[in-house]
């Protein structure tokens, strides 16, 4: 039959002029078992929602779909808004779907049906008209359905929407009249049925249809032209437009590679502060709305789930309405998933109560952490979406063992940063803006600057490294020698962040720290502490009082060394060490007058414990002609010099993993060590030792960052700002 025939040779399908219910099966049935009937008093509503109401009554009893009702059920109108902020009419079916059987007759995905298109090239496409309207309701159920309004109670002869079971009824129906038919069979197959179909929306014998906001034809699919059209012409974004602008364009992000990445920006723009000032129950009700309807959708959509909470009141929530228009919405949604709310202990639920309390500091997993759907427009062969790997800024690399800077070949300079920035399309669309942000500078070579101002007034340019050389610079300041050291995540941060910029910078460090197989194999766990500390008077100053420990005896190197001594500075936390072959009186005396006091000054005072080494002659009679106070801790408690024991925890487990398996070139290591843990900035000071002993910041290898020139151009003016 000719597609223009196919019309006029059913017209009856395509008569709007009545409604009359199907003549086939089946017909739906409301199973709730024994439960008692449930009845609400109507809403009061205004005037104007009143004659909505009335309107839609009237035109659905002339229509045979509702009737008169005398039930002993009485279930709520409400008027919500459609997406272009018409009324609509709806029922809330909550407490009634929360007591009804679930249908559990599977419902199609939207991407499995448009796969199994593949390898077609004639498309039809049919719509009936008010659907749900023309599936019969027993006459022993109806009454299940019925509903209140200001001017009367009535109850549905068809099938109504809102009902828990509804899809599930209507795609059977669908399945077992139609199967896998000929579009004219299916159409002979609805007239027999007395279906009506909506001839506007059908489309018969087509090369190219568009079906769900996709454009479909033999080639593939692809999203609408209207809506790529809308989207392409859509004005100059706001703020106030960027989260409806973004739900248009998430309709499409499987045919948008690195689409998270791409919408970042815009996604700031959503984030309201609003959400923080939630009462608990609505925090409590936005938790189970979020997570079952955008986090875990695809695994319990369709099925039959338990939700547990410590939240008491959100039992009744699926139960009876709530007089929160934010939680009715929420709870509206919901009614379409079997779910049962159990109530829960919040001693019982220890995973979830904890890491509610005290939250572990990871990016949030999104679908940008997800595998990219990606549907090609011109495929021809396959018409089936293909997953591809998330796109990532940085992915740090598992280092091995032996990792040094001699075996990590890395190569950061000018040239470099610049070709791998025009590689990067993040960076280039910083560029390609003019006039470019106020945020960001470029130099000589065309590398672009972020600049930063720090807390302290201080403004920084630091060079934004691409996604591409990101792993090399945490290669270069965690794992190597002279830059690294294998510091843990805090430290290296405040290393890093004053030399580069890339978004996500902490969370890529802390990936990369966590993924070292060096740090893993060599830092002690650490513990709580035994009992509470007794601390040495806090010094007023830097250099008044030191503290100093040896370390040993270790692997004996290859000049003989066995043993280390630990020097530290109580105010600025700065650390001195030196290999040394043993641990005599004598070869202390010696480190504290030539690599010490002749170098930087006396202290005041020297904290040490009772080894023999700090006791002898020699060792007194140094501080004593120094006028130096020597004060010893109390006998086996070593915890007393705590600040001393803690860096010797800190410096050996990172001079550990710098070195070779034999650990025989520890010394060629200590000096690196030693430097970089100077170098990093310390939770209790905020500050680098470096930066309090020699008031400016450490410089590293290949370091590009710069900042504005000081205004002291005297040494008199840098004496006085000092």
């Amino acid at each position: 039959m000719k597609a223009s025939l196919m019309p006029h040779h059913y017209q009856q399908l395509f008569d709007d002029s009545f409604l009359q219910g199907i003549t086939c099966k089946p017909q739906h049935a409301i199973n709730i078992g024994s439960h008692s009937p449930l009845a609400e008093h109507p809403r009061r509503v205004s005037h104007l929602n009143r004659q909505i109401i009335n309107n839609e009554v009237k035109k659905m009893l002339d229509n045979g779909i509702i009737e008169l009702s005398n039930a002993p059920w009485a279930s709520r109108v409400v008027i919500a808004k459609k997406s272009h902020g018409s009324p609509r009419f709806c029922i809330d079916y909550r407490r009634l779907n929360s007591i009804t059987q679930k249908d559990v007759y599977p419902l199609p995905r939207i991407d499995d049906v448009i796969e199994r298109l593949n390898g077609s090239q004639i498309f039809s496409k049919l719509d009936l008209r008010n659907g749900y309207f023309q599936v019969p309701l027993a006459p022993e159920k109806r009454a299940k359905t019925a509903f209140t309004t200001p001017d009367g109670l009535w109850e549905f002869t068809r099938l109504s929407q809102g009902l828990k079971n509804s899809p599930s009824v209507f795609q059977q129906l669908m399945n077992e009249t139609l199967g896998l038919l000929h579009v004219n069979q299916v159409c002979q197959v609805l007239h027999a049925s007395n279906f009506k179909l909506n001839y506007n929306k059908c489309a018969f014998f087509q090369r190219e249809i568009s079906f769900l906001g996709h454009k479909i034809n033999a080639d593939g699919c692809s999203p609408n032209n209207d809506n790529i059209r809308s989207i392409t012409q859509f004005p100059l974004l706001q703020s106030s437009k960027a989260a409806p602008f973004l739900q248009m364009v998430g309709c499409y992000r499987k045919f948008i590679p690195r689409f998270s990445q791409i919408s970042a920006s815009l996604n700031r723009f959503t984030w309201k502060a609003i959400e923080k000032k939630y009462s608990a129950i609505e925090l409590e009700a936005l938790a189970i709305w979020w997570s079952v309807t955008q986090r875990f959708r695809s695994y319990i959509e369709g099925q039959q789930f338990f939700l547990e909470t410590d939240h008491k009141p959100l039992i009744s929530l699926m139960k009876k309405p709530y007089h929160n228009a934010r939680i009715e919405q929420w709870m509206t949604t919901l009614q379409q998933y079997n779910m049962i709310i159990q109530h829960i202990p919040g001693r019982d639920s220890t995973t979830a109560d904890a890491l509610s309390r005290y939250p572990v500091d990871q990016p949030d997993v999104n679908d940008e952490d997800a595998p990219r759907l990606v549907t090609s427009s011109t495929q021809t062969e396959d018409l089936s979406t293909t997953t591809t790997p998330r796109i990532s800024r940085s992915t740090p690399p598992v280092v091995s063992s032996s990792s040094s800077l001699n075996d990590i070949n890395i190569s950061f300079d000018h040239d470099t940063l610049n070709l791998h920035q025009n590689q990067d399309s993040a960076i280039q669309a910083i560029k390609n803006v003019s006039p470019l942000n106020s945020k960001y500078t470029l130099d000589d070579y065309n590398i672009l600057y972020k600049i930063i101002t720090r807390k302290n007034g201080h403004v920084l340019q630091l060079p934004y490294v691409p996604a591409s050389l990101t792993s090399q610079v945490l290669l270069m300041h965690h794992n190597s020698t002279f830059s690294g050291g294998h510091f843990g995540i805090k430290r290296t941060f405040y290393k890093i962040h004053n030399h580069f910029f890339w978004p996500d910078m902490y969370k890529d460090i802390e990936r990369h720290i966590l993924s070292c197989i060096n740090c893993r194999k060599n830092k002690p766990s650490r513990r709580k502490s035994d009992g509470h500390l007794h601390p040495i008077e806090p010094s007023r100053g830097v250099w008044e009082y030191l503290t100093m420990d040896y370390v040993g005896p270790v692997t004996q190197s290859k000049s003989g060394n066995k043993y280390f001594p630990v020097l530290t500075d109580l105010f600025s936390k700065l650390v001195i060490t030196k290999a040394v072959p043993d641990n005599t009186s004598t070869t202390a005396a010696k480190f504290l007058l030539y690599d010490v006091f002749m170098i930087y000054g006396v202290p005041f005072e020297i904290v040490t414990d009772n080894g023999t080494h700090f006791s002898p002659s020699l060792y007194e009679f140094l501080l004593k002609l120094t006028q130096c106070c020597h004060v010893k801790t109390t006998p086996y408690n070593p915890k007393a010099n705590d600040q001393c024991e803690r860096h010797n925890a800190t410096l050996v487990p990172n001079l550990v993993a710098l070195s070779n398996q034999s650990r025989s070139n520890w010394v060629d290591k200590l000096v690196a060590t030693t430097f970089n843990y100077n170098a990093t900035r310390r939770d209790s000071t905020g500050y680098t030792p470096f930066e309090l002993i020699f008031a400016r910041q450490p410089r590293f290898v290949a370091d590009l960052s710069s900042s504005f020139p000081s205004s002291s151009h005297t040494i008199c003016h840098y004496h006085h700002t000092m």
